[in-house]
């Protein structure tokens, strides 16, 4: 589970909140906070990109983290989950706010590489398609807001992920 503790903290000492009962507001966010992490996987220069089962885009690799977790335990997991194989040289990126649905929520993003680069993918029936594509190919795509991680990370300042 996510400590919030120190977040709460921070918004009472800025006066951004105020509240008496810490415990259920602590209680409150936390069911409120989803964290997602999602993974740019990267082979002989392309990235892989996995089409959704249930729409019409297509996304990169990663989900929710679940109670007791780690970003990192998560990222590992989901990416397991959804392609059927494990990952190495797992690297934070940064944090970027998404509109998922009615909510906007934290999403962590990372690189990583495939731990067997000669297995095959195996899909999770959360998708149905996957493509290897070079950085300057994934435009073709209906990425939604991904499209500007990966133009921050190929193109632009890594850094501006973080922000």
């Amino acid at each position: 589970m996510i400590d919030l503790k120190p977040f709460a903290n921070w918004l009472r000492e800025k006066k951004l909140i105020k509240f008496i009962d810490t415990q259920d507001y602590l209680s409150k966010m936390q069911q409120d906070t989803v964290l997602v992490v999602k993974v740019i996987i990267m082979k002989a220069g392309k990235i892989l990109i996995l089409r959704d089962a249930n729409t019409d885009y297509w996304d990169l690799p990663g989900g929710h983290i679940q109670e007791d977790e780690t970003l990192e335990e998560g990222a590992r997991r989901e990416v397991k989950e959804e392609i059927g194989t494990e990952i190495d040289n797992l690297k934070e990126l940064g944090v970027k706010e998404f509109q998922y649905g009615e909510k906007k929520r934290p999403t962590v993003v990372y690189t990583a590489e495939l731990k067997d680069k000669n297995k095959d993918i195996s899909l999770s029936v959360e998708h149905f398609d996957f493509q290897w594509v070079y950085p300057g190919e994934y435009g073709q795509y209906n990425l939604r807001s991904y499209l500007e991680i990966l133009d921050d990370f190929f193109f632009g300042n890594e850094n501006d992920i973080a922000s």
